[in-house]
């Protein structure tokens, strides 16, 4: 998949693992494996609340976090960029990260807890 073009990504849910499903131009639609371990729950919730976006200064914002709950930003491949450890989420469930050093792409935020995933794309142009 070096050197495809992105059209389109997005997660997938199969036994407690997380695929981020990825679509290209011409090359076709691959899934990698993100994470496991979501939930011994199979009752999980997708709840697509969460906002985020690059703001013009550079900064990753997110909004409507839980700072109880995992919380990554995954690349395009699927591997990690960052995670609670290098982090913080206030009070009003927000985030604040210094993405100036990020390279340009689509990164996905989510957070896994409580039997409920939520997602969001982010691109960095």
């Amino acid at each position: 998949m070096r050197g495809a073009l992105i059209s389109d990504m997005d997660y997938q849910i199969i036994n407690d693992s997380v695929f981020a499903v990825i679509s290209t131009y011409g090359c076709g639609i691959y899934k990698r494996y993100m994470g496991a371990g979501i939930s011994d729950s199979k009752d999980i919730i997708v709840n697509n609340h969460l906002k985020a976006y690059i703001s013009p200064q550079g900064w990753l914002v997110g909004e409507n976090l839980d700072k109880k709950q995992t919380i990554r930003l995954l690349d395009i491949n699927g591997q990690i960029v960052i995670s609670n450890l290098e982090i913080h989420v206030d009070e009003n469930g927000t985030l604040l990260y210094d993405a100036t050093q990020l390279p340009t792409g689509i990164y996905i935020l989510y957070s896994i807890g409580h039997n409920v995933v939520s997602s969001v794309k982010v691109l960095k142009l």
